[in-house]
């Protein structure tokens, strides 16, 4: 059993950001961390690191100091016995419970073996359901309970916790944390990471801080508060520019158009009976921290993901949108946070921004002179550079391919345009090129729908913002009502 695992100096940079900086922390076995931060805070790098996912730029690991190397998650797990539950969930569908538990298990064990382990350690985890039911059909709950029961199998000395009650109910939420005191009983190292400081405060031993990958505080947790939390979190802005907010322009404020998204629901509770309005010449922004269903709302108003339940207007028109086809034939485009997934890499730009045009429009016979007329001036206008119509697209800096998720859009005239998170990995100078477009779009009477995970943007971007927590909207608020702090006190809120 280890005692203590300490990092000295760890540093860990990717392109325009530092992740993790200059970090000194010591876990000690016998205790719960809980730790918080803001959302590029940098604790999913720490955990990334400490499993082998990453390897740090700088700085040194040590268990109970002698110095380390995890080289691999292989190396976490089998030779330094770190392992976790991931808010992603890691799990085979087609596979049982039991061979779920054993994917990673150092332990080779026969189909008998396996459904009596598999048994006894779902029983010793309150949870009393078949080893031999499939993983399709089991609930994000029975998921958790086996997701950390397969990591139990590995005996291991350093826990990792991701949002593994984001998806409990208030009963399982307390049973979850006799789980970890018993743990901690036995010498475990816990980080438990939730976006809930209600939870955080309850269990954690000790709390860290996190904030722009710097460890701003290591404190116990005594006398604590969330707004002491809050505060710990509350950190300087980044010095980028926003366009100005102004109202709508003239023609389209008269219009006045709402779309109105009436109680919808998904069949595994992740989306819970959600309306809103959102406004033509507005930019309004679904935020929220992870789990919390933002980014799975904007997919079903795209009908990327099916829904049991509500209805979408636009006026007093209904629109039916049950799939992505129909949300583009009611000139609805969608952009995924993954950006490349929206292009066509191993394409030129000539054809990534003239494909969607022939298509949806049916100018199948769409000459070439005019498709590289319409290409350069998509160029031209999102400062597409260098330009060349025959540059494969997978050339394309991280911006550009960007530039042209978006410039494909134009030649099609969307009414709504739908964004997760707009300037994900792009650098400073792209992402206030990106505010100028949506803002400069929102300008001709457009719905722009974003979903905004870093703070500056949620502060300064939309001219509206949602506040999601576990799958339900917790307030809507202007411009000129959203504060950081306010923010993030329903973001951490119960």
């Amino acid at each position: 059993m280890k005692k203590e695992i300490r990092l000295e100096s760890l540093s860990k940079k990717f392109p325009g950001v530092v992740a993790i900086d200059n970090l000194d922390l010591s876990l000690r076995k016998g205790k719960i961390f809980g730790l918080v931060g803001e959302n590029g805070s940098g604790k999913s790098t720490l955990v990334k690191t400490l499993m082998g996912i990453h390897k740090p730029d700088k700085g040194n690991i040590y268990m109970d100091e002698e110095k380390i190397e995890i080289k691999s998650p292989y190396d976490a797990q089998r030779k330094f016995n770190i392992t976790g539950v991931y808010q992603e969930d890691v799990y085979l569908d087609n596979l049982d419970i039991m061979d779920n538990m054993f994917l990673a298990s150092k332990n080779k064990k026969s189909s008998r073996d396996r459904y009596r382990t598999s048994k006894d350690r779902l029983k010793s985890l309150g949870a009393d359901f078949d080893p031999t039911k499939i993983g399709s059909e089991m609930s994000r709950s029975e998921r958790a309970l086996v997701n950390l029961a397969r990591c139990l199998e590995m005996d291991p000395d350093l826990i990792f916790l991701d949002e593994i009650t984001s998806c409990l109910e208030s009963k399982e939420v307390e049973e979850m944390f006799d789980i970890m005191r018993n743990l901690r009983k036995k010498g475990k190292i816990i980080i438990f990471i939730s976006h809930i400081l209600s939870e955080v405060l309850q269990i954690s031993d000790e709390i860290i801080v996190l904030k722009d990958g710097k460890l701003i505080r290591k404190v116990s947790n005594k006398n604590l508060n969330e707004k002491d939390l809050i505060g710990m979190m509350t950190g300087k802005k980044i010095g980028l520019k926003f366009p100005k907010r102004e109202p709508p322009t003239k023609k389209f404020h008269e219009k006045n158009e709402i779309l109105y998204v009436q109680e919808i629901a998904d069949k595994e509770g992740e989306i819970r009976d959600v309306s809103l309005k959102f406004r033509s010449g507005e930019i309004s922004a679904v935020v929220g921290l992870r789990g919390s269903g933002a980014s799975k709302l904007l997919k079903m108003i795209c009908g990327l993901v099916s829904r049991v339940k509500g209805n979408i207007y636009v006026g007093n028109k209904k629109l039916k949108i049950n799939s992505i086809k129909d949300a583009i034939e009611n000139k609805i485009w969608y952009i995924p946070s993954e950006h490349v997934e929206g292009i066509w890499l191993s394409l030129p730009l000539l054809k990534n921004t003239n494909m969607p045009f022939t298509f949806w429009s049916g100018k199948i016979f769409f000459g070439m002179k005019e498709q590289t007329k319409l290409c350069r001036d998509i160029a031209s206008q999102f400062e597409i550079s260098p330009f060349s119509p025959d540059r494969i697209v997978l050339n394309l800096s991280g911006g550009n391919k960007q530039k042209v998720q978006l410039a494909k859009l134009i030649p099609l005239k969307p009414r709504i345009i739908v964004i997760d998170e707009p300037t994900k990995g792009i650098d400073v100078a792209v992402k206030q090129r990106i505010y100028g477009y949506l803002r400069n779009l929102a300008r001709e009477g457009l719905f722009i729908i974003l979903r905004l995970v870093e703070m500056p943007e949620v502060l300064n971007l939309p001219d509206r913002i949602f506040v999601m927590s576990r799958g339900k909207i917790k307030v809507e608020l202007p411009w000129n009502e959203v504060t950081e702090k306010k923010v993030l006190a329903h973001y951490f809120g119960e």
